[in-house]
């Protein structure tokens, strides 16, 4: 299980054979997987969650920064006003964390069933042939 998460969140692989990338660029998922078949499409809204990730992500980053500013003031000890980069900070911690939150939220629906396979099954199905082992 955790080398399926490590494979899926920080590599960005399928959940379910690991052998293809799920993203097309830096954020957006292709269709379906082109080895084994399973669609990352669950409808609409569903990468909802994702976004909620990401922002719950930067969000405590956020705090973080703001315990850290009042309690030791490391930014007001330069003499910049805290909050701009505190923001842009938290901001760009929500952009890093972007492609792994939509990669964990895709791995959550399909462990709970609600991605299909091309052939429409839902995939807490299991597939007609099995997964490709991982080389290494």
């Amino acid at each position: 299980m955790l080398r399926r998460f490590a494979r899926t969140v920080w590599l960005g692989r399928c959940p379910s054979c690991g052998q293809t990338s799920m993203f097309r660029g830096l954020g957006s998922l292709v269709e379906a997987c082109s080895a084994c078949g399973l669609r990352y499409d669950a409808g609409e809204g569903a990468s909802m969650g994702s976004i909620q990730i990401g922002y719950v992500a930067g969000v405590k980053f956020a705090l973080i920064l703001i315990a850290v500013e009042l309690i030791w003031g490391p930014i007001a000890a330069v003499g910049l006003d805290p909050l701009l980069p505190i923001m842009a900070l938290s901001t760009l911690a929500t952009l890093a964390v972007y492609r792994p939150s939509k990669a964990l939220w895709v791995l959550v629906l399909f462990r709970f069933g609600w991605l299909r396979w091309s052939d429409g099954r839902p995939s807490d199905e299991p597939r007609e042939t099995p997964p490709l082992p991982l080389a290494g």
